[in-house]
């Protein structure tokens, strides 16, 4: 069979795999946040280019995927489908130049085409592929396939051209999504096996590469800390983090060959989930070590072994938990790249099996291939089922993982959106008795209580919101409303004061300020504060009423009348 016909049935098996996710519909988890209600992403222009470079709406800088979802918006507007199905195209490609990348590296048709079937159909790769917001994976995962096969065309013809295509390839990975600042060790990975080619010469060349990384993996880390995406150490130490690793590079191992009740959400032992015992850590830090001077040791008759478990080891470290982006202990998607080098380990290593030679195992071999293969399409089958709406999924969430907080908070903004809002607050405090330090859910929690008129109650909740996240402007604005309501308009506008000192376009809480000043007399303030919501919001129609009240009390003071019944109204 024809190397070009094995491309083929493996994007159309992949493609057939993935073809449920075309039904599914945006989730209320980043996928909102990200791109249905981003405005940022509805053109593609260049405003849009300008913002997708200096944003760090997901934590860090991301621009190429910003510009394939506005693109999307361009294309299929918000209809998900079509989001979907870039999705899908992505990772068939992906699958696609993983069997060619290994095909132009090792010669080894079936081997390379066995591995590229383990990447395009196992489950583990469904959150990267079925979450549109994961886009930034498959894009970041589809450059740095494109760097490696620019770099197996860079060794053969040494040429300038050959050299700018792998920094250019490299650099688009990069500007994707940063996890693929391990490429240049990978590069070097190649070089000992299956190039044979590694030597000092070899590092050298590699130098600009190893340059670009760092500098990618430091802004990275600091777009992320001022995210407030990096946690601090405060919040999970560091032998906290070592321990999760440690466990998190087996426990990827055991999904691997294991892949049942994946879970779009793994509780960290240090904040929600059951913490980590000292034998299950002590094991697994044996196994790791045991497991790599094994590798050391076979690097000379078996060097496929040796480079697929440097390539796990290596992709997975920007991701591993060491410096902490979110609140995960592990995440499916993470292990997109990374499982390619367990793949090769196992697919080299049964090829290489004596028992072949027999003229019955070949036959054999390839129908338990197929076999597997058609069980781990039934399993990603089922595992892309669960992305279908966020009612499915956040559902399913809460039922492979009980302590999944954020499986609770995904529910209750699902209820509050149908008007259930008991049914909202019950799983908001469900999240917060799994996270008391859960800041978003305090808030929601706040706003629902508040609507039903126990403001003491919601007071409370947007008070410990403030203490986890006192730069959140959005929380002081709410308690002010409350405080607004509970007549308090003292300490309502030291809080409207706060907020718009950390945000001064904030046209709601200028509008709450207006409404506080002018209840003082303070007629002129007033007035200010109404024009700088309408600056910063030019149809706020409350703030526009408001304006036109004041206005009209201020004439009427400074004419000597008597105020009649045009006070501002408005604010909470």
């Amino acid at each position: 069979m024809s190397s070009a016909i094995i491309a083929i049935a493996l994007a159309l098996v992949t493609a057939a795999a993935y073809r449920p996710a075309l039904n599914a519909s945006f989730l209320n988890w980043d996928d909102n946040r990200q791109v249905s209600e981003n405005p940022h992403v509805r053109t593609l222009s260049w405003e849009t280019v300008r913002w997708a470079i200096t944003s760090d709406l997901a934590g860090y800088a991301m621009p190429l995927t910003w510009l394939s979802h506005a693109l999307d918006c361009q294309l299929y507007g918000l209809d998900p489908r079509g989001h979907h199905a870039t999705s899908i195209a992505l990772h068939v490609a992906n699958t696609v130049l993983v069997f060619a990348v290994f095909l132009a590296l090792t010669g080894a048709r079936w081997r390379s085409a066995s591995v590229a079937a383990l990447f395009g159909l196992h489950p583990l790769n469904v959150e990267a592929v079925a979450w549109i917001a994961e886009r930034k994976e498959l894009l970041s995962a589809f450059f740095s396939l494109l760097t490696l096969a620019a770099y197996v065309r860079f060794v053969r013809v040494r040429t300038g051209v050959s050299a700018l295509a792998v920094a250019t390839a490299f650099m688009a990975a990069l500007l994707s999504k940063p996890m693929a600042m391990t490429l240049p060790a990978v590069l070097l990975l190649l070089d000992y096996w299956p190039l044979r080619r590694l030597s000092w010469g070899a590092v050298r060349e590699k130098i600009p590469l190893f340059v670009v990384a760092a500098a990618a993996a430091a802004w990275a880390f600091v777009g992320g800390a001022a995210a407030g995406a990096v946690k601090p150490l405060g919040l999970i130490g560091f032998p906290d983090r070592a321990a999760n690793a440690l466990v998190s590079y087996v426990r990827y191992l055991v999904l691997a060959a294991w892949p049942t009740r994946l879970s779009p959400w793994y509780s960290h032992p240090a904040l929600e989930g059951v913490p980590l015992a000292s034998k299950t850590v002590a094991g697994a830090a044996v196994l790791l070590a045991t497991v790599t001077l094994l590798a050391v040791l076979v690097r000379r008759h078996r060097p496929h072994l040796t480079v697929g478990w440097f390539w796990y080891l290596v992709t997975l470290l920007p991701v591993i938990g060491i410096v902490q982006v979110g609140g995960q202990a592990m995440a499916d998607r993470y292990t997109y790249i990374p499982l390619l080098g367990i793949f090769v380990l196992v697919v080299w290593e049964l090829g290489a099996l004596p028992l072949w030679r027999a003229r019955w195992a070949r036959p054999a071999g390839a129908l338990l291939v197929a076999a597997s293969l058609l069980v781990l399409t039934v399993l990603t089958g089922r595992q892309t089922a669960i992305w279908h709406d966020p009612m499915t999924f956040w559902t399913y969430t809460v039922h492979v993982n009980p302590r999944a907080a954020i499986g609770y908070y995904g529910l209750g903004g699902l209820y509050a959106a149908e008007g259930r809002a008991d049914d909202a607050i019950a799983a908001y405090r469900r999240a917060l008795k799994l996270r008391p330090d859960f800041v978003n859910a305090h808030t929601e929690v706040g706003n629902l209580l508040a609507q039903q008129g126990r403001l003491a109650a919601a007071a409370a909740h947007f008070r410990k919101a403030i203490a986890g996240r006192p730069e959140a402007a959005g929380d002081h604005s709410n308690l002010a409303n409350v405080l607004l309501n509970q007549d308090r308009p003292a300490e309502a506008r030291r809080h409207l004061e706060i907020a718009l000192a950390l945000r001064p376009d904030f046209a709601e809480a200028h509008n709450n300020l207006g409404i506080v000043l002018a209840a003082e007399g303070r007629l002129d303030d007033a007035v200010e504060q109404f024009r700088a919501a309408l600056r910063a919001e030019p149809n706020f129609a409350a703030a526009r009423g408001n304006l036109r009240a004041t206005l009209a009390e201020r004439r009427r003071v400074q004419g000597g009348e008597r105020g009649g019944d045009a006070a501002p109204q408005g604010g909470p």
